[in-house]
């Protein structure tokens, strides 16, 4: 598995206005995008596989995969090899 830490990390909004933090990328998946999500309950860390679902939230916590901001992460993810 290969682990590359993003610096500066990628603040990004859900599909419910939430707002998300991607502070990883991960070559092993199905989970490829390791960060935070911050919502009124608090903050809590989370992943996303390469198509946006958030593992174990509600669908609110998905990253939008048509926005520009999830293309650039995925365009990222690709350029290192994953």
């Amino acid at each position: 598995m290969r682990f590359f830490t993003l610096n500066p990390p990628v603040h990004i909004k859900t599909v419910g206005g939430g707002d998300a933090t991607i502070t990883s990328i991960e070559s092993d998946p199905p989970d490829i995008f390791i960060g935070t999500l911050k919502v009124p309950a608090g903050t809590f860390n989370v992943s996303w596989d390469e198509n946006g679902f958030c593992r174990n939230m509600e669908p609110t916590a998905n990253l939008a995969p048509g926005s520009g901001e999830f293309q650039a992460l995925l365009k990222e993810a690709r350029e290192l090899g994953l």
